[in-house]
């Protein structure tokens, strides 16, 4: 390992290679994958490394962020920093940069598959063919997708696109999100409203908000109790947003039709987990982001920020405000 040049920690990647990191940080940095060191040797690089790029597989808690005593920046793979002490990071003065402008696209389409999957009853109607079942009474009851009422929660930039790409496939789209006003949700093309009234007025209701404090569990009896019976919930963004078992009591009492989930509190789960085997629910194995496209751009984006803050530029996307920085 050259000693001449700073470390870039390459920590709980899913990526084959690092090929786009070090062509990107080619001279400027030298860039350790993780994935490759056992726990002494992580532990010594982490006390070392200028940049910690952080996958889903990695996470950082407050005490190890108070060991990264040379680190100028965690940059986190991704859109979410749930798995990183952002707390701890901003009293040391570290920045936690994530990447929000890449999957948008893969989410948004996942979404919407997920929305024409449920209510064209494709599973089950697959499943019916498969077995020699032939005709239409699988289909019984579904209604028509150009008079649905579509509730996004959570209206970000992949809230955004999910609203542009089935907006018009059905009747409205209503949304909610504390953060965005309600001129610019009608600048859009969509009704903001209170998340009682997405929830209540919504004949599929789609997560796309980010996990925080403030959205865990944010999906829980109460707020599934103001759904209709016949609406569906969809959900690409965390699972932790969703109490499991108050929507799995939902789903078997008929208090909602149906969920398709893309994302869950654990992942994988369990074998036995009830939501793998209800007929109402479909479950993609937390693949929404997913395209050769988007992890090529995740990484490049991730290398890129790592090379600006290496040069003393400003990166893009910090999203706290440590001491002594300007948020």
């Amino acid at each position: 390992m050259s000693q001449s040049l700073p470390i870039v920690l390459a920590l709980g990647h899913r990526f084959a290679s690092l090929e786009i990191e070090r062509a990107t940080l080619s001279g400027v940095a030298q860039v350790v994958d993780a994935n490759a060191l056992d726990g002494d040797e992580l532990a010594a690089v982490l006390q070392k490394a200028a940049v910690v790029m952080l996958g889903t597989r990695g996470r950082l808690d407050a005490e190890t962020v108070a060991g990264l005593s040379g680190c100028r920046a965690i940059i986190r793979y991704g859109i979410g920093v749930d798995n990183v002490a952002v707390a701890q990071a901003t009293a040391q003065g570290i920045p936690v940069i994530n990447i929000p402008e890449y999957c948008i696209h893969e989410v948004s389409d996942h979404t919407v598959a997920l929305i024409l999957a449920a209510n064209r009853r494709l599973i089950p109607a697959w499943q019916a063919a498969s077995q020699g079942s032939w005709g239409p009474s699988v289909m019984h009851g579904t209604p028509r997708l150009a008079n649905l009422t579509v509730g996004i929660v959570g209206f970000g930039r992949i809230g955004q696109q999910v609203a542009r790409k089935i907006a018009p496939l059905v009747s409205r789209v209503l949304v909610y999100d504390p953060f965005v006003s309600e001129e610019r949700a009608r600048e859009l093309g969509v009704e903001p409203g209170k998340l009682a009234a997405v929830l209540g007025g919504a004949d599929v209701v789609a997560l796309t908000c980010p996990l925080t404090d403030e959205t865990r569990h944010l999906i829980h009896a109460t707020t599934l109790a103001q759904m209709k019976p016949t609406a569906w919930l969809i959900n690409t963004s965390r699972g932790e947003i969703v109490d499991e078992q108050d929507l799995v009591e939902a789903l078997r009492l008929g208090r909602i039709a149906g969920a398709a989930l893309d994302v869950l509190a654990s992942e994988p789960p369990a074998p036995d987990s009830p939501l793998l085997s209800m007929v109402n629910v479909i479950v993609t194995p937390h693949v929404a982001w997913y395209s050769e496209d988007a992890v090529q751009d995740l990484q490049r984006l991730a290398a890129e920020q790592a090379l600006r803050v290496l040069s003393g530029e400003p990166p893009r996307w910090v999203i706290n405000a440590p001491a002594g920085e300007v948020a």
